[in-house]
């Protein structure tokens, strides 16, 4: 889409940013009510320090999400598909290294094919550039 329109990543950020929050605002509300016992984050009480976390984690969201557009635009969607697993690994690899999350049988697995997966598909990718 963003070749066939000919938009930039911060084209398609602008455009596209506005309706992907009321998406997951709405979304989000109805999901967390129903998961929650009917309690939704509205319905919460928040420290200070549990807002400034949320606070934080918006703050570098947006140009996670920034930067994941320039990608795309700059690189087709099957190598950001790629890099969104190498993303994925490296979250389970700090939570087992920094925070003390079990490192359970189903994620060595999925991180032991994914970077097998990551391996074939940078090879492919060599091969085809020679």
């Amino acid at each position: 889409m963003m070749k066939d329109k000919k938009l930039s990543g911060t084209q398609l950020y602008y455009n596209i940013g506005p309706t992907s929050a009321l998406i997951m605002l709405t979304g989000g509300y109805v999901v967390d009510y129903a998961v929650n016992s009917n309690v939704g984050f509205v319905d919460a009480n928040f420290n200070m320090n549990q807002l400034t976390w949320v606070g934080i984690s918006c703050l570098l969201a947006a140009p996670m999400n920034f930067s994941s557009a320039v990608l795309l635009a700059q690189t087709n969607a099957i190598t950001f598909q790629v890099l969104g697993h190498v993303k994925t690994m490296l979250v389970f690899l700090i939570g087992f290294l920094f925070f003390n999350s079990p490192l359970t049988f189903d994620n060595l697995a999925g991180i032991t094919v994914a970077m097998l997966g990551v391996t074939w598909y940078s090879k492919i990718q060599m091969d085809e550039k020679k």
